[in-house]
Order: structure tokens, then sequence, then C-alpha cells
């Protein structure tokens, strides 16, 4: 009677393996994506101070795209006025 080598993983091995890293995952998941982010108090005063809301994180990132957008277009028209006067010049 000769014993057979038995070679590699067996599918239901393989199954409950892979069954632990996806639930693994999925609790790494929903844990990262509740935390919202934790605004230290010196950093709520410097928003406060340019007219940041700090209610929660989307309306950080909003107020700060607009304030980006009202940058850039004030920018943009300094440099369209500086183009006019030099080329009138």
């Amino acid at each position: 009677m000769r014993l057979r080598n038995k070679r590699g993983f067996g599918y239901i091995e393989i199954l409950i393996v892979t069954i632990i890293i996806l639930l693994l995952f999925a609790k790494i998941m929903t844990s990262y994506f509740k935390k919202t982010p934790k605004i230290d108090q010196d950093t709520k005063q410097s928003l406060a101070t340019q007219n940041i809301d700090t209610t929660n994180y989307g309306t950080i990132v909003d107020s700060t795209r607009q304030k980006v957008s009202d940058i850039n277009k004030i920018q943009q028209d300094r440099f369209d006025a500086f183009k006019n006067d030099s080329g009138n010049n």
C-alpha cells in the first residue's frame, strides 16, 4: 500500500482563506470610510479667519475650492490687465 503525496492546497482551504481575507478587507474599508477627519483647534481658527466653514469635511473642500477659484480669477484678471497695459506701450 503506497501513500500518496499531497501537493498544494485544496479547494476548500483556498476558499476559506479567501473568505477570511475578504471579511478583513470589508471590516477595514468600512472603518476607514466611517472616520471623519479631525481638525485641531489651530486649524479651525485659521480656517475661520479665511471664512471657510468647518462644519464637515465636504464643506471645507467645497469652500476651499471656491477660494482657490476666486484667487485664480483675480490672478487671471491681473494678468490680462498687465498684458493689455504692456501691449499699449
